[in-house]
């Protein structure tokens, strides 16, 4: 069992080199030039893993972000967009009730 073996700090390499001695015939992945678990590259590839995480994390925050700001921007915009359309149709009621009240004046004014 691996927790009877194991003491110490608990780190990636130390646990990676425990794990591999916990096997009767350790894999290929454990196995450095001469058998020997090479620590450096055990660091590396863990360092590695670790960056590509914190860009895959980065990138959907970046992402979230701009779905935020996109919809934030739309929301504006319609709200805008629709204030302009509300005074335009004013603008042309009035007109057209104007229109009308002349119309009825002028009619009035003949008969």
């Amino acid at each position: 069992c691996i927790r009877d073996r194991y003491k110490g700090s608990l780190n990636e390499v130390a646990l990676f080199q425990t794990l591999c001695a916990s096997f009767k015939r350790s894999p290929d992945v454990c196995m450095g030039s001469g058998g020997i678990v090479d620590v450096t590259t055990v660091s590396g590839d863990i360092n590695h893993y670790r960056g590509r995480r914190q860009f895959w994390k980065f990138l959907g925050g970046i992402i979230f972000l701009l779905i935020i700001f996109m919809i934030a921007f739309f929301l504006i915009y319609r709200r805008i967009v629709r204030r302009a359309m509300v005074a335009e149709m004013t603008n042309q009621i009035n007109a057209t009730v104007s229109e009308y009240f002349k119309m009825t004046e002028t009619s009035g004014v003949r008969a």
